[in-house]
This record gives C-alpha cells, sequence and structure tokens, in this order.
C-alpha cells in the first residue's frame, strides 16, 4: 500500500517530471532497506521501461533520536527531523517519508515545519484499513516508544473510531 503510493507519485510518463523521493532513514535500518525494497519493486512494476525510481536516502543516527525519545525531548526530536528532511530538499527530492513508526510521533509538527511535502505511513494505514472496512486496530510497539507518547490521532485516524 504505502510502496505503490510512493511508486504512483515517483512515475510520470515523461521522464523530465519523474519525482524524487527523499527517505529518512536509519531510524531503524532494517526497515529503511525493507521500505527500500518494497518501492523499488512497486515503481518497477508500474514502470517496465524505467528500471528505479529516484530516491535520496539520509540514514540519521539512531542513538541520538533514541536518546531524544528517552529523555522526552519531543522538541529536539522533532527539530533533528526537521533538519533531515531540509538535507533532502537541498539534496533534490519533491516529496519525502519517514522509514518508520517511531518520527511519526511528531508527524503533524514535521509536516507543519516542512516544505517539503511528505507521506505518512500511519495516513496510508488508515486508508488501507478503512477500505478493507476495518474500524478497530491493536498495535504492537516496543515499550520504549509506548511510554513517550500514542501516535498523534488524525483525523482520518479518528475516522476509525
Amino acid at each position: 500500500m504505502f510502496s505503490s503510493t510512493v511508486a504512483k507519485l515517483s512515475s510520470s510518463t515523461y521522464p523530465s517530471a519523474v519525482k524524487t523521493l527523499g527517505l529518512i532513514g536509519g531510524i531503524g535500518p532494517e526497515s529503511t532497506i525493507e521500505y527500500y525494497r518494497l518501492i523499488v519493486n512497486a515503481y518497477r512494476e508500474r514502470n517496465p521501461k524505467r528500471a528505479y525510481p529516484l530516491i535520496i536516502v539520509n540514514s540519521i543516527n539512531l542513538q541520538q533520536y533514541l536518546d531524544w525519545i528517552n529523555a522526552n525531548e519531543m522538541e529536539k526530536f522533532a527539530a533533528g527531523l526537521v533538519e533531515s528532511i531540509q538535507v533532502l530538499q537541498r539534496a533534490g527530492a519533491d516529496f519525502g517519508a519517514l522509514c518508520s513508526n517511531t518520527p511519526h510521533i511528531v508527524f503533524d509538527e514535521l509536516q507543519r515545519r516542512s516544505h517539503l511535502p511528505l507521506i505518512s505511513i500511519i495516513e496510508q494505514l488508515v486508508n488501507e484499513c478503512s477500505s478493507l472496512g476495518l474500524r478497530r486496530l491493536d498495535c504492537l510497539a516496543l515499550a520504549s516508544r509506548c511510554r513517550v507518547t500514542s501516535i498523534p490521532r488524525s483525523s482520518r485516524a479518528r475516522e476509525l473510531n
């Protein structure tokens, strides 16, 4: 679902109009690899003549972000992510995504402070669940992430309840 949305946004009929995706990675290196793989596969299915999408990955210092979360320094956490998003924008990304659930704790703040359009994996999940008629979801997460706060509930997420 997320990868096909990104593939759709990345593709175009004309090569000069192809969009460049910027990924904030390193938050969960395994998830960064998985996102990259899924996005490439979805893009290649949609665009058989173009081998790969244009992707820029900014791999951040995971430990610094975990330290901010564990210290409940959410402003520093958000500010660091905003800086990372700005790096992607300066590198030429047309839109961005975060390769982990954890940064979505501050997604609304990131979207507000960033000039780079961002895709929320949480919003994509809500859209998919809604299309499947699901109304109640449970979330499995690491205890350290649950201590801070739950992921802010967007207006779309509230529709499921």
